[in-house]
């Protein structure tokens, strides 16, 4: 959410690259984090329904940077 220009990123960076190291990009990376954490959790028998996985896959990119800035 910084408004100071990245000229390096600008300059060099693909736009993949530009998206990864972006702050939603930062955000969805980790909710694939722990979305695996869910799922490996599940296999050891902690009680992480498939549904409840499925929900959270379903809006991992759905990032609302305001509200995360309004918490931290």
């Amino acid at each position: 959410m910084s408004d100071i220009p990245n000229i390096l990123a600008d300059r060099y960076a693909t736009q993949s690259m530009k998206s990864i190291w972006s702050q939603e990009g930062k955000v969805i990376l980790e909710r694939e984090l722990w979305i695996a954490v869910m799922k490996a959790q599940s296999e050891l028998g902690l009680n992480i329904s498939s549904n409840d996985i499925e929900n959270y896959e379903k809006v991992k990119n759905d990032v609302d940077m305001n509200s995360i800035m309004s918490r931290e």
